[in-house]
């Protein structure tokens, strides 16, 4: 996991609810349904997130496979919020099962 913050607040609910915010997951996948320009663009933005990161390059799908699994270890509901795909391309869609 890259950046976990632990917050807590108090809003008058009855029990205690934990959700874990996972927020621009960025899924940058093209496949062969996608065309030239698509998959062009795909790897543009994928070769962006690698020399950009400052940790090893991975898969996003990786990180979320990880988010989930603490999720379930902490008893949290998942939550996205940002991007969770970088293009609408056919590719993502099936890594995402949509």
């Amino acid at each position: 996991m890259v950046n976990v913050l632990k917050t807590v607040l108090e809003i008058g609910l009855e029990k205690p609810v934990k959700i874990l915010q996972i927020t621009d997951a960025h899924i940058t996948e093209s496949n062969d349904n996608d065309d030239q320009r698509m998959k062009d663009l795909i790897e543009m933005r994928r070769d962006t997130f690698v020399k950009e990161g400052k940790y090893a390059p991975r898969k996003p799908q990786e990180y979320l496979v990880k988010a989930f699994e603490l999720a379930e270890a902490e008893g949290a509901f998942p939550v996205f919020t940002g991007d969770i795909m970088d293009l609408n391309s056919a590719g993502s869609r099936v890594e995402l099962h949509c």
